[in-house]
């Protein structure tokens, strides 16, 4: 795991920082020289080795927690630190390349998911967190550390909720959670026709289904909350999978809100299909 999490990040910060010429390069400690931090490189199409500026990446934390699981899942904390030169006495995303690359792969990762070899992971990672600097030479160093959360599992037994979305007449939702349920109705004694005495009989279903999701501006889901919506309104609730849709035509059962100062309006709606 140590390695094959190291190779993904250093993979994707090299090839976000082809276009500025950035190179990033680990997994070690950090050993810095009066000179900085450069190494003799072979360069495509030329027969000498060149001295290439690098910026190093350490794996300095990589704790795992495991399950029991025939998915054999496991969370894991990953620490990444990172070090690069920067100009002037701050750094930005305009003056220093290396630090544009690792915010763009930082906000990439945010929600991401690869699959390798046997394995899925599912990659939440942070925003970079400034630790400080180091002067070598003439030239100032700032050092970073990027922290991930990561699940990992069998791929074809662990399915990751970020694969999934969803649209409500065709509007586009944020998903903060769904859960569905489906129930049989049976017979009961009070109301059997006659005299079977298999009562396990199912005579109809229901589907409902909870969505919360974060209000997005739009005034039909609103009129729902706030009790002027039409009593007959219908809903098509449509669930995306890859290349799998599912639609459930129903209607809002209870539609809740829960306001907070500061935070974000958050609607709840249980869904009864039609």
């Amino acid at each position: 795991m140590r390695e094959l999490i190291h190779n993904l990040y250093l993979a994707a910060l090299n090839a976000a920082g082809t276009a500025t010429s950035q190179s990033f390069v680990g997994n070690f400690m950090f050993q810095f020289h009066p000179e900085g931090m450069t190494a003799l490189s072979l360069v495509s199409g030329k027969m000498v080795l060149e001295e290439t500026e690098y910026s190093p990446v350490c794996l300095s934390v990589l704790e795992e927690t495991p399950f029991t699981e025939l998915s054999k899942r496991s969370d894991w904390l990953a620490v990444f630190q990172i070090m690069f030169r920067i100009e002037g006495d701050t750094y930005n995303s305009t003056d220093d390349p290396a630090y544009a690359v690792i915010a763009a792969v930082s906000a990439t990762w945010k929600a991401y998911s690869v699959t390798s070899g046997s394995y899925k992971y599912a990659i939440k990672c942070r925003e970079p967190k400034y630790l400080g600097f180091q002067t070598i030479g003439k030239s100032v160093f700032a050092l970073f550390e990027v922290g991930m959360n990561i699940t990992s599992g069998v791929s074809t037994l662990i399915h990751f909720g970020n694969a999934v979305s969803y649209t409500l007449n065709t509007v586009a939702l944020d998903v903060v959670s769904f859960t569905k349920s489906f129930t049989r109705r049976f017979y009961t004694a009070d109301v059997k026709a006659n005299a079977d005495p298999d009562y396990s009989k199912p005579t109809g279903s229901v589907w409902c289904g909870v969505l919360v999701f974060n209000y997005a501006g739009n005034s039909n889901q609103l009129a729902e909350v706030n009790g002027t919506s039409t009593l007959a309104k219908a809903w098509a609730l449509v669930e995306t999978t890859g290349s799998t849709t599912v639609t459930w035509n129903c209607c809002v059962e209870t539609a809740t809100e829960t306001v907070m100062p500061g935070g974000v309006r958050q609607f709840t709606f249980t869904l009864r299909k039609a």
